[in-house]
């Protein structure tokens, strides 16, 4: 044993954990457990001999299996599964025969996404006396080998066969809890990480409570809580108090979530969900279903004022309220002046409806301030044309006049900036013409103006090309979503296998011998 002092510098010269006197015990029976178990040979650990009894759950199993290599050879292959206490991961040991003792050549670690927390720790001894252990050199090398690669395969499949027998209760609960009426993902959830987390957590729930087995209608009550919990990131709260959790699987679901930001993930892709559902309710309000829904049509703007967002996510926590008043007012009374102006078929500026009641919908007027620093600030002013009015050359001119009363204003000044937009159902030719003329050498599809001083911009736009542009980017933030759910959902696996009950794949992957 050496100081401290000499172990900082010399860092090889610090003791193994496997040596610490409270782990040395657990490292001898794993690499020498049946001899121990079937006491043909006893190791004394600090003047006490080492009982099988400490380790192991019931007696082992033993099975025999008949391999055929990939040259058509058969060998018998030997498995020993023995259910261990102090642990909950499935350890596999290949062993070969040397100097008449089964040493390990090499360790792999087994996981399931459909494994009940039932199952519990294994240690599993793979042997043959026919199998070279020249195979197991090549574990490294993974599916590179085929010799090792199908070797691997033959394990992993009895491994899936000895466990799945044993599954059959969690089973069970997995296909009762997709059924139940209370069960929240039964059409559609954001994301397949929060469907994972929600099953674990509903199986956890269920093993203390016995919700679901008792037909307990509180899972009306507990099943949206698991869910919003999950949204929250108030994961600890619910695994510390209501599941008692121990310190263990609790520092399992910490580490989950510190390693693939499964909080953020879940996070954004219900904010990504909520967004694409407000794009669709938009969209019936301007186009499919207006004359079904002309009273909240007549409120657009009041809705438009909590989705500021389709006009770009710097907009998200604008405020309605604009903190200069009198600047609020003039921008009334500007819009009185300059944007009230009755279509007519000779400047083709109708959209003809022939409902009534959508064509009692007035043009909307709304305005937001956001602070940009600790100087500027951005006024953004919406006009929303009616859906009997179609953009002209005539609304065009009236929303440059509109800009250019706002610079006259004594309150415009370079620490305000002005983002004035125009939106209506459609957009006549020559207003198109004349807004294609003044995008050049602009990304903004939208754009049409930029005052001098660069403090006032006019951008144009149809409704159909907003939404279409907003469902492009939801679609593209979900695609980048999907990419890190799948990431997150092998993360999941791996480390959760214990409590997911999917039935979809298992998987057998080096570990390094300690």
């Amino acid at each position: 044993m050496y100081p401290h002092t000499t172990t900082e510098n010399e860092p090889k010269k610090k003791i193994i954990d496997k040596f610490l006197k409270d782990n040395i015990s657990d490292a001898i029976f794993e690499r020498y457990p049946l001899k121990i178990f079937n006491k043909e040979v006893t190791f004394h650990i600090n003047g006490k001999a080492l009982n099988p009894n400490d380790f192991v759950i019931d007696k082992p199993i033993k099975l025999a299996k008949t391999y055929t290599d990939t040259k058509g050879k058969e060998h018998k292959v030997l498995f020993d599964f023995m259910q261990i206490k102090k642990m909950d991961k499935i350890k596999v040991f290949l062993t070969a025969q040397n100097a008449g003792l089964n040493t390990i050549a090499g360790s792999l670690e087994y996981d399931a996404s459909w494994l009940s927390p039932k199952i519990g720790g294994w240690f599993i001894y793979v042997s043959s006396s026919t199998l070279s252990s020249d195979i197991y050199r090549n574990i490294d090398l993974d599916d590179l080998d085929p010799d090792w690669r199908k070797v691997r395969e033959f394990i992993k499949d009895k491994l899936n066969t000895f466990f799945k027998d044993r599954n059959f209760e969690f089973d069970n609960f997995s296909d009762n809890l997709k059924n139940d009426d209370y069960y929240p993902y039964k059409e559609r959830a954001s994301s397949k990480s929060k469907v994972i987390l929600f099953d674990k957590l509903a199986y956890l729930v269920e093993d203390k409570y016995h919700i679901l087995k008792d037909n307990n209608q509180l899972r009306e009550i507990i099943y949206p809580l698991i869910d919003r919990t999950i949204s929250n990131g108030e994961l600890n709260n619910i695994l510390r108090s209501v599941l008692k959790l121990n310190n263990k699987m609790i520092s399992k679901f910490s580490d989950l979530l510190e390693k693939t930001d499964l909080d953020n993930i879940v996070e954004f892709s219900d904010k990504v969900a909520s967004k694409i559902e407000d794009i669709e309710f938009l969209e019936k309000l301007v186009y499919s279903e207006i004359s079904k829904n002309v009273k909240e049509r007549k409120e657009l703007h009041k809705f438009l004022e909590r989705m500021l967002w389709v006009f770009g996510e710097e907009y998200s926590e604008s405020t309605k309220l604009l903190s200069d008043k009198n600047l609020e007012k003039n921008l009334t009374q500007l819009r009185d002046d300059c944007l009230i102006f009755k279509p007519s078929k000779d400047g083709d500026n109708i959209n003809v409806i022939d409902e009534k009641p959508v064509k009692s919908i007035t043009d909307l007027f709304m305005y937001n301030e956001r602070v940009l620093d600790a100087k500027r600030r951005e006024v953004l002013v919406v006009e929303l044309k009616a859906p009997k009015v179609k953009i002209s050359p005539k609304e065009i001119e009236q929303v440059m006049k509109y800009a250019r009363e706002i610079e006259k204003l004594d309150a415009s000044s370079s620490n305000i900036h002005y983002k004035i937009l125009l939106i209506s159902s459609k957009i006549n030719s020559d207003a198109e013409f004349q807004i294609k003329g003044n995008q050049r050498n602009e990304d903004n599809p939208y754009f049409y103006f930029r005052n001098e001083n660069k403090n006032i911009e006019i951008w144009i736009m149809k409704w159909s090309d907003l939404l279409e542009n907003v469902k492009r980017k939801l679609k593209y933030m979900s695609a980048i979503l999907n990419t890190k759910d799948i990431d997150v959902q092998e993360k999941a696996e791996k480390d959760f296998a214990d409590i997911e009950f999917s039935k979809v794949s298992s998987s057998l992957k080096r570990v390094a011998m300690s």
